[in-house]
C-alpha cells in the first residue's frame, strides 16, 4: 500500500503518517521500500501503525515510547491494540 492508502485507513494526514513512520524507523522498525525508495506498507505494517497509535492515544505513551514498544522483536499486534 502507498502512503495515501495507509493514511486514509488510519484517518490521518500523509504528513502525519510520514512523521510516525520516521519515529518507528528511529526505533528500529523497517518498512519495505519500492524502486523509488518510497515506503511500501504491508497489512502487517498497518497493524503495527494501528498499535502505535492506540498505545499513544489510548494508553498515554509518548510517540517515542510507543515506537519502541511496537518495534521490539517480541511485540505482537493484537486486537487489543487495534484502535
Amino acid at each position: 500500500m502507498n502512503a495515501g492508502e495507509v493514511a486514509t485507513k488510519l484517518n490521518i494526514a500523509k504528513d502525519t503518517l510520514r512523521a510516525y513512520s520516521l519515529e518507528l524507523e528511529k526505533a528500529g522498525y523497517e518498512f519495505k521500500r519500492n524502486n523509488r525508495n518510497q515506503r511500501d506498507y504491508s497489512d502487517y505494517d498497518l497493524s503495527i501503525l494501528n498499535a502505535f497509535l492506540t498505545l499513544s492515544k489510548t494508553y498515554g505513551l509518548t510517540l517515542k515510547e510507543a515506537a519502541s514498544k511496537v518495534s521490539s522483536s517480541d511485540f505482537k499486534p493484537s486486537k487489543r491494540y487495534q484502535g
